[in-house]
């Protein structure tokens, strides 16, 4: 209880402190054979934790869809595009359609695509 009291103090997340009660759990054993992260105090402590320093969401931004689809559904008709302007839009569509982040994009092999 000290120590997860002292990783509070020094202002460390519910997180933080949850993965430290997790490893705490693996490696030490109470005397009546349960496991620390099941003990009830530990529980409230991070219960407490948890409530005045809740977990951050992971996305702090979003944007709408809507709004890059509107323009890809402009750069018509296709013939009219430039090579980056059809490549861009075919970019954009298979980073929504296959939901993937940005940096994994470099992993297609233009050799696999057919006329």
């Amino acid at each position: 209880m000290d120590f997860l009291s002292e990783l509070f103090d020094k202002g460390l997340t519910y997180s933080a402190i949850n993965c430290a009660r997790s490893a705490l759990s693996s490696y030490v054993s109470l005397d009546d054979g349960s496991v620390i992260g099941q003990n009830p105090l530990v529980c409230r402590l991070l219960k407490g934790v948890f409530q005045s320093r809740p977990p951050k969401p992971k996305y702090t931004e979003v944007w709408d869809v809507q709004v890059v689809l509107t323009y890809l559904a402009m750069l018509h008709p296709v013939e009219s595009l430039t090579l980056k302007q059809l490549t861009s839009k075919l970019v954009m569509l298979l980073l929504l359609v296959l939901g993937q982040q940005g940096q994994t994009i470099h992993l297609l092999d233009k050799s696999h695509v057919c006329e």
